[in-house]
């Protein structure tokens, strides 16, 4: 189910596998990635989510204001009983560096990159 809608990120839940998925699209302004930074921590809390599966292959460029931001929020996630966080690599090199930093700034053994969506689903839900 869709829990979340803006601009550029649709955030749906599925309740099944307590697993939050990101699809984001385009590029961001901070405010709206803030927005939805935002939104999956108030949604992780509700829901209860375990996991987080974020598609960032149509995500145009993060700035560093905003990857910031998400390094800094990323804790709250942990501590409201995330586990584990998955990204679908984006098709931009630039977004493809973003990402790899965010990952070297949180917590890597829970945090992992792959190139394709099944394998992110399959990473974060197996046992």
């Amino acid at each position: 189910m869709i829990v979340f809608k803006n601009e550029n990120c649709v955030i749906s839940f599925e309740e099944k596998n307590n697993l939050m998925i990101q699809v984001w699209e385009g590029f961001s302004s901070f405010d709206n990635f803030k927005e939805a930074i935002d939104a999956c921590i108030q949604i992780t809390k509700k829901h209860k989510v375990l996991y987080i599966l974020s598609d960032i292959r149509k995500q145009k460029i993060v700035t560093k204001d905003s990857t910031d931001y998400a390094v800094t929020k990323t804790p709250d996630l942990f501590k409201a009983g995330v586990k584990k966080m998955a990204f679908v690599q984006p098709e931009s090199v630039f977004n493809q560096l973003a990402i790899k930093k965010f990952t070297a700034d949180t917590q890597n053994n829970m945090v992992n990159n792959f190139d394709n969506y099944d394998q992110a689903k399959n990473w974060l839900l197996e046992k």
